[in-house]
């Protein structure tokens, strides 16, 4: 009985794990993949943000959401698919931007030139107005939720005015772009620019701390050819950490400090003390009444002999 048991048992766990191969339990979702990459589909608030890749790839691209896509079919290696309506998107794959579920189609605004739209996964449609309004690690990009890498490459388009800087959430005001400048934009060439950048002391995207002498020296011509002519050299050294002024000679009229002395004059102002009035003498009432016995004597003298 002791073999028959044992093999009993051999069947019984042979046969449960043919059971849990051909029904295996609930699959796990998968983890969407992003398909947007901002180097090869630039950041955009607009279309004609898409007319150099456009003219550079010799495709079609429009400006979706925050990304320059090509919606001509022209190149199906691209990774997001083209769509006309939601039943286009179903079962987006990892590739895709989805997570093997049904996504949507998110259309142009010009449908007449934009024929056809892009499917996105439904967590790529979040809409905002707000960094806070998206989740962690995303941020709110031209209204929608968008990953961090297309947040920094919006922070590097150049802007002209102030409100286009707030909003785009990018700051508070358009700057001189002195860090582009002197750096370029993640190694790429110099930039002198003017880009969105929130600065208390002034209007100026202030460099790194560590700049080289050469850098320095180059900022330093930059400032007395440049922006002297322009009567901008006391905002562009003002907008600079003070650290950083003090080794540019041509900001040396702007970090001389001036010690204003405040001289306190007390003024005593003397009390006039009036002399006392003179007091008449007090005349007596017999002395008053002689002189006017005096008075009628004289009087009655007068008219006697006249």
């Amino acid at each position: 009985m002791g073999r028959v048991e044992s093999v009993l048992v051999i069947l019984g766990l042979s046969l449960l794990g043919l059971l849990e191969a051909q029904n295996p339990g609930p699959a796990q979702s998968l983890s969407p993949m992003s398909a947007r990459d901002p180097a090869l589909f630039p950041v955009c608030v607009s279309d004609s943000d898409c007319d150099k890749i456009s003219e550079k790839k010799g495709d079609s691209y429009a400006c979706f959401q925050y990304m320059c896509y090509p919606y001509t079919n022209k190149d199906q290696s691209h990774p997001l698919r083209l769509c006309k309506k939601k039943s286009d998107c179903r079962k987006l794959g990892i590739k895709e931007g989805g997570d093997g579920g049904d996504g949507e189609c998110f259309r142009h605004h010009n449908r007449r030139q934009v024929t056809r739209g892009i499917c996105t996964s439904s967590r790529d449609m979040d809409d905002c107005s707000d960094h806070s309004d998206c989740g962690e690690g995303r941020k709110c990009i031209n209204l929608y939720c968008g990953a961090e890498d297309y947040y920094e490459a919006l922070e590097e388009m150049s802007c002209d005015s102030d409100q286009f800087c707030k909003d785009m959430l990018t700051g508070s005001h358009c700057c001189f772009d002195i860090r582009g400048g002197l750096m370029g934009w993640k190694g790429g060439n110099a930039d002198w620019d003017k880009k969105c950048c929130t600065n208390e002391a002034g209007p100026v995207k202030q460099p790194p701390d560590n700049l080289s002498r050469e850098q320095l020296d180059k900022l330093n011509r930059k400032i007395q050819k440049q922006y002297q002519r322009m009567s901008l050299d006391g905002v562009i050294c003002r907008g600079l950490k003070y650290e950083m002024m003090m080794k540019l000679s041509a900001c040396s009229s702007f970090t001389t400090t001036t010690t204003t002395t405040t001289t306190t004059t007390t003024t005593t102002t003397k009390k006039t003390t009036k002399p006392p009035k003179k007091t008449k003498p007090k005349t007596s009432s017999s002395t008053r009444y002689s002189l006017s016995s005096v008075g009628s004597l004289v009087v009655m003298a007068i008219v006697f002999f006249s």
